[in-house]
């Protein structure tokens, strides 16, 4: 990983056309642009480690990841891949609380991300209620659909291991 410095109209046409921040005012925009990082990844670089402790959210600015996820044995298995034209962002959940990390992120390309420490998001909340409220509830939204996913892949796993048992019998 290497820190680069884009320019902040850069950071700013980004941002704006990703989900988290939609319902933000382009002053917002531009705020939260002036206190995001950039960092540059090489091909095959880890960009967030499955289990280690959170302390940021990442923009994905150019390139491709792979969202990784390890099974009991320690096996990685990919999930998902993540391209730039996504507008994606990933490691939101460390702006409410700092946890382990609940997936790898590993750079398929060259990747460059935006950062934004959770220190950072909190000082700026503090300053923005109203900016804070919307980015919340873009990530609460986000994370409903994946409880949403995560309830049907249960349903799913649940009736094939019925359909086993019975085949048993």
């Amino acid at each position: 990983m290497k820190k680069i410095d884009l320019p902040i109209q850069d950071k700013i046409d980004k941002i704006s056309k990703v989900h988290l921040f939609e319902n933000l005012t382009s002053s917002e925009i531009k705020g939260i642009a002036k206190i995001m990082t950039s960092e540059f990844y090489e091909d095959g670089e880890i960009i967030i480690k499955e289990g280690d402790i959170g302390d940021c959210c990442y923009i994905l600015h150019n390139g491709i990841v792979t969202v990784l996820k390890e099974t009991f044995a320690k096996e990685q298995y990919a999930v998902a891949q993540i391209n730039e034209k996504d507008n994606a962002f990933f490691g939101e959940m460390a702006l409410i609380d700092k946890d382990a990390r609940t997936a790898t992120i590993k750079a398929s390309t060259e990747v460059t991300v935006l950062v934004l420490s959770s220190l950072d998001f909190e000082n700026f909340v503090e300053q923005n209620y109203k900016s804070g409220y919307y980015i919340l509830k873009a990530i609460a939204k986000n994370l409903i659909q994946r409880l949403k996913g995560a309830n049907r892949d249960i349903a799913t796993l649940f009736g094939a291991l019925e359909e086993e048992i019975e085949e048993e019998k």
